[in-house]
């Protein structure tokens, strides 16, 4: 986020429901102060645990995988998993592509494209099967 930004949003913090607007006037006052913005909005996660910023890329890529879920033919989910796996595998050359700034035809391809832009995507059926079952 630029400085601007985050003195927009803190110039905002009025339109903003009371805990959030005095979360930001905390962080924002703490980040005036020198303090890194991680330390000052409490985001920096427990020994192990992940960050925001990662969390919030897993989600994005999870809503994405679970688009492309509802997208891939199997007659029970294990099957889903092992056709959605062999399209991730398949992945690597629409990726570069898509990069470059080709646009897949395939609605799948594109979700899987747009899911790999937040990271890496699992490549085994168990791994999708766990993110992806019981999406409808």
């Amino acid at each position: 986020m630029s400085a601007e930004h985050f003195e927009r949003l803190h110039l905002e913090r009025a339109r903003l429901s009371p805990p959030l607007a005095s979360w930001i006037d905390r962080g924002y006052s703490q980040w005036l102060a020198g303090i890194p913005l991680d330390v000052a909005f409490d985001l920096r996660p427990a020994p192990g645990q992940r960050t925001a910023a990662t969390k919030a890329r897993l989600k994005m890529r999870n809503a994405y995988l679970h688009q492309a879920w509802l997208l891939v033919a199997g007659g029970s989910d294990w099957a889903r998993a092992q056709n959605l796996a062999a399209a991730i595998a398949r992945l690597p050359t629409a990726y570069r592509r898509y990069q470059l700034g080709h646009i897949s035809t395939s609605r799948l391809t594109h979700l899987l494209c747009l899911a790999q832009g937040y990271g890496r995507l699992p490549s085994k059926p168990r791994q999708l099967l766990n993110i992806c079952a019981g999406v409808q």
